[in-house]
């Protein structure tokens, strides 16, 4: 993040971890243009998906979705979800892959489920992802098979749940897949 409040990203780009749409390799710091004019307050980079929170907290994600670590679900499931569908909001930039249904979230789309969370601090891990709320709750998604969503499953979860927690956090970090 720049002293401009601008986001840059460089390095592999195939999955499109960049946010310019291009899918390729850039070895110079590209600018994710499509970001909205909020300012960023925080960014995190997991193995091949990009998060980043904005001053009205609103957390976006782009690239890889293989595992459900952008917390945005293809448009067919969230539909599912959602019930009928709201023609006032654009559906995720996404690229369906072939293979096991993964996708690429090709610019910084919003993670709906998020919006009323007043999320302050965010952390990518390998293949999963961390939210932290202004009251101390935790939100983690993506794949969990070592445990790493702390939510009882170690199952793929695309969408953010709430870990069950005694006590509020203060800080959130993710590793490989811890």
């Amino acid at each position: 993040m720049s002293s401009l409040l601008e986001v840059f990203c460089w390095g592999r780009g195939t999955e499109d971890q960049l946010g310019n749409g291009l899918g390729i390799n850039s070895n110079i710091p590209v600018l994710v243009a499509s970001l909205p004019s909020s300012a960023p307050i925080a960014i995190a980079a997991g193995r091949s998906h990009c998060l980043v929170v904005t001053d009205d907290q609103v957390v976006y994600a782009w690239g890889s979705n293989s595992h459900g670590q952008c917390g945005i679900p293809p448009p067919e499931e969230e539909e599912e979800e959602e019930g009928e569908e709201d023609s006032s909001q654009e559906p995720p930039q996404t690229i369906p892959l072939s293979g096991n249904g993964a996708q690429h979230v090709v610019y910084p789309t919003a993670i709906a489920a998020l919006s009323s969370e007043n999320i302050v601090a965010i952390a990518a891990g390998h293949f999963f992802s961390a939210a932290l709320s202004a009251d101390g709750s935790l939100f983690t998604w993506g794949r969990g098979n070592e445990g790493q969503l702390a939510v009882g499953t170690a199952q793929v979860v695309p969408i953010p749940r709430k870990v069950p927690l005694s006590i509020p956090l203060i800080h959130v970090a993710c590793g490989t897949k811890h």
